[in-house]
C-alpha cells in the first residue's frame, strides 16, 4: 500500500488494488475514520455504541497503517533531530577548542617590570613635606603627648 500525506491528520491510501481509500485521524477521536468499507459498515457502528475514550480495537486496517507510518515519521525525526544535535555539538566543541589557547610550559623567567627610575617623569611637583612613615619619636614626642592647657579634659563626668 502506498501512504501519501494530504493535510494534517488527513492521508491516502492506494491498495495493491488499485483502490483509494482516505483515512482522518483528527475525526472521531481517538479513534480515527476511514472511508474503507470494512469501518463503515463494522466498525464505525461499534465504536458508536462504544462510548469510552481510549483506544479501540475496532480499527480497520487502513487506520492501522497510517497511525505505524506517523509512529515511523516521528521516530525518524526524533532520530535526524539527534544527529543533527550531535553534529552541532561536535562543530561547537572543535570551535571552543580553537578559542582557547594551549596552556603552554612554566617557565622560571619573569616579564621586566619598570623601575621606578624608568618610569616617564610626571607633571606633578614633588611633595613639600617628606610623607611621614610613624609616630613621632625622639624629644619633640613628649610635647605632642601633653595635654593642650585651653582645652578641657574629655571624659565620665565626676559626680559630687
Amino acid at each position: 500500500m502506498k501512504i501519501v500525506h494530504k493535510e494534517v491528520l488527513t492521508f491516502t491510501l492506494t491498495s495493491d488494488s488499485g483502490e483509494i481509500y482516505e483515512v482522518n485521524l483528527a475525526t472521531n477521536r481517538p479513534h480515527g475514520w476511514c472511508s474503507c468499507p470494512d469501518y463503515q459498515f463494522r466498525q464505525a457502528p461499534r465504536q458508536k455504541h462504544d462510548q469510552h475514550d481510549g483506544p479501540s480495537p475496532e480499527r480497520c486496517k487502513h487506520i492501522v497503517m497510517v497511525r505505524e507510518h506517523m509512529v515511523e515519521r516521528l521516530i525518524q525525526t526524533v532520530i535526524d533531530a539527534r544527529k543533527t544535535a550531535a553534529k552541532e555539538n561536535v562543530r561547537q566543541a572543535a570551535k571552543n577548542r580553537a578559542a582557547v589557547p594551549e596552556p603552554r610550559e612554566p617557565s622560571s623567567h619573569r616579564p621586566p617590570t619598570v623601575s621606578a627610575l624608568q618610569q616617564p617623569p610626571s607633571n606633578r611637583p614633588p611633595p613639600r613635606y617628606p610623607p611621614v612613615s610613624g609616630p613621632p619619636t625622639g624629644a619633640g614626642a613628649a610635647k605632642l603627648n601633653r595635654p593642650v592647657p585651653h582645652m578641657p579634659r574629655l571624659g565620665p563626668r565626676k559626680s559630687g
